[in-house]
């Protein structure tokens, strides 16, 4: 199950134990690999891949309670991720599919 359907279940729910399972998720899965220009690595490099991290991690901030703890650490991640879809942009509006060459070539 993605992110997003996560945050989706505990939006409807309220179930606490699934947003800390969202939580822990994102700690120790997406922010792992998320790479300092804000994208990640291999797979992860397409395009597609990137917004559906991002689509993720921005349901998830939007869901979370204003005051939890884990906005403020969950922030920088999505205008990181931001940045790096926005300098993949091109002068016609499109996106590299793939910034990871050695991906890209397989």
């Amino acid at each position: 199950m993605s992110l997003h359907d996560i945050a989706a279940h505990y939006e409807i729910t309220g179930d606490e134990k699934v947003l800390e399972s969202a939580i822990n998720k994102t700690k120790y899965g997406i922010f792992t690999g998320q790479l300092e220009n804000g994208g990640w690595a291999g797979h992860n490099s397409w395009i597609v891949y990137q917004g559906i991290i991002l689509r993720g991690i921005v349901e998830l901030y939007r869901v979370l309670p204003t005051d939890h703890p884990f906005r403020k650490e969950l922030y920088p991640h999505i205008i990181a991720a931001m940045n790096h879809i926005i300098v993949q942009q091109t002068e016609s509006g499109a996106v590299w599919n793939c910034w990871d060459l050695d991906e890209l070539s397989r």
